[in-house]
């Protein structure tokens, strides 16, 4: 494969087995930006994360998929970004608003699936998957808990974007600090874990070396400053 996506990355609706599921939900307005964009840009040149489309759509195509989609509740990508890559795409609902929260999204190689053997071989199992997913969402918090913080991912990222340069443990470490707050002065494990995004045993061995050192205090089962 010649793709390598990072966290971020746009890709048009039309080249991905996600896009006509989210479509399903367009108004005339996003529509209207859609075909704007299209007839502004037909070989996705404004997508840098994907190779220039070798073929122009084929009129109504698109539209043809997000009909399909909406009838199905999956959707096919059979190498619409590049050769070799196929996809099936299952969307997640909101049961609040029964709008889709996300699409999960499962991706092989022509190597080992076709596009109709990925939908046969794993689209009932992908169906389960989000089932669990919205069961979960369905599932009320039982405690509160800080709000989740995306800083753990972005770390991640960095590391990705500036290699060598990045100090991605010293990053995650300073991550844990910002757990802490004014509303939230004493936390536990599962907390700090929580609210940075870090796994449980990197967020314990942060803390543990800010108690060492003497920035955090423990208290049974809680941290402070």
């Amino acid at each position: 494969m010649s793709l390598s996506f990072r966290i971020g990355d746009l890709l048009p609706a039309e080249r991905t087995a996600p896009g006509p599921l989210f479509a399903t939900e367009w108004g005339d307005q996003e529509w209207r930006a859609w075909r704007e964009r299209r007839a502004a840009d037909p070989a996705d040149t404004g997508f840098p994360a994907i190779p220039s489309s070798r073929l122009p759509l084929a009129d109504g195509e698109f539209e043809r998929a997000v009909r399909d989609a909406a009838v199905n509740g999956w959707a096919l990508d059979d190498q619409l970004i590049e050769p070799g890559l196929v996809a099936v795409s299952v969307p997640v609902r909101d049961p609040r608003t029964g709008r889709i929260a996300c699409a999960a999204n499962v991706v092989s190689h022509t190597s080992r699936h076709t596009a109709a053997d990925l939908r046969d071989s794993l689209l009932p199992r992908l169906k389960a998957a989000v089932a669990a997913m919205e069961d979960d969402l369905r599932t009320p918090v039982p405690s509160p808990a800080p709000s989740p913080s995306d800083l753990a991912t972005w770390t991640g990222a960095s590391k990705q974007e500036l290699g060598r340069e990045f100090v991605e443990s010293l990053a995650r470490g300073l991550t844990v600090l910002t757990a802490f707050g004014e509303d939230h002065a004493a936390l536990t494990l599962t907390q700090v874990s929580q609210a940075t995004g870090l796994a449980r045993a990197t967020a314990r061995r942060a803390l543990i070396t800010y108690e060492h050192l003497g920035l955090v205090r423990a208290r049974d089962r809680f941290f402070e400053l």
